[in-house]
């Protein structure tokens, strides 16, 4: 029960999202969950899944803000989006590219990236490559051509992949904040209910540049041609700041997000190119800084499952 209880879904436990921190009380013969706040939905699912007698509710301010040891270059098991990762285009091929989402399928922790950072038998690893975190499962970025329409789909979803986080590891549902070694994180409460509009504004977080605010969206449903290789990105917003630092290759796959007064982050998409910003890569009126993503609204069509949620 101990080890089960944190990874329930809100579906199998009401107001799972609220515990951080269980463990067993020997004396008493039972299992401790803590909270911030003793729910009266939470009270009554833990009784009813375990029995009064076998699990108490601690009340513990600050509880909330438990976090692991680890920061933004360097992320461990439960990983965070926002994080750097090394991808594994072929069996020798690598590239640094930053973790997007943590995602929900099925009851399983997966996470969410650009497409273009992975291929289809690929896998992701941690910085130190002493943690396999999992293969891809799906890609839609055909490296050197761009965009390729997922089997059954009629449409362009972007620059998007979705690997599993294997079973001896997890994810939580929270993004790193804060600057490119940040150890601190915030919660992602859910993702944006609409596509994206012209005028929006948001953040990005990657492992290059880190938190990065400011952001406007200028278009929405545009096509982006990358210099690098001539590859062609569909379907993806357009945005742009003219202030502060642009973001840099190694940022891409890292997620784009609005934050409500509580800090918490709304998932809005996925990074997946950039530009602009002179030679300094700093924004300004005349050399703005420019951002190409998916919106998280294509992330949610073209995968099975969704944003993980906090």
């Amino acid at each position: 029960m101990r080890d089960e209880v944190l990874r329930l879904s809100e579906a199998e436990l009401p107001g799972v999202s609220g515990l951080n921190v269980a463990f067993v009380d020997a004396v008493e013969n039972r299992v401790v969950v803590e909270s911030e706040s003793a729910q009266p939905a939470l009270v009554t699912a833990l009784g009813e899944r375990y029995g009064a007698d076998t699990v108490a509710l601690e009340v513990t301010p600050g509880v909330d803000m438990a976090e692991p040891q680890a920061n933004r270059q360097y992320d461990t098991s439960p990983y965070y989006g926002g994080a750097r990762i090394k991808s594994y285009v072929t069996g020798t091929s690598s590239k640094w590219c930053t973790a997007g989402f943590p995602w929900r399928y099925d009851g399983k922790w997966y996470m969410v990236t650009a497409g273009h950072c992975t291929s289809g038998n690929g896998a992701v690893l941690n910085p130190s490559e002493s943690d396999y975190i999992g293969p891809v499962v799906r890609d839609n970025w055909k490296n050197g051509y761009g965009s390729v329409k997922l089997s059954g789909q009629s449409y362009y979803s972007g620059d998007l992949a979705l690997y599993r986080i294997n079973s001896d590891s997890s994810a939580s549902a929270r993004i790193y904040k804060g600057s490119k070694t940040s150890g601190t994180s915030r919660p992602v409460k859910d993702y944006w209910r609409r596509w994206a509009q012209s005028g929006d504004q948001f953040c990005t977080g990657g492992m290059m540049t880190g938190e990065k605010c400011g952001w406007k969206i200028k278009s929405t449903r545009a096509t982006v041609k990358y210099d690098d290789d001539g590859s062609v990105a569909r379907n993806m917003v357009v945005a742009k700041k003219t202030s502060g630092s642009c973001t840099v290759k190694g940022d891409s796959g890292g997620p784009t997000y609005t934050v409500d007064g509580s800090g918490r982050a709304y998932a809005k998409g996925i990074i997946s190119g950039g530009g602009g910003g002179g030679g300094d890569n700093s924004g300004g009126l005349l050399d703005p800084c420019w951002l190409y993503f998916t919106d998280i609204g294509l992330a949610n069509s073209a995968f099975p499952g969704t944003v993980a949620r906090n």
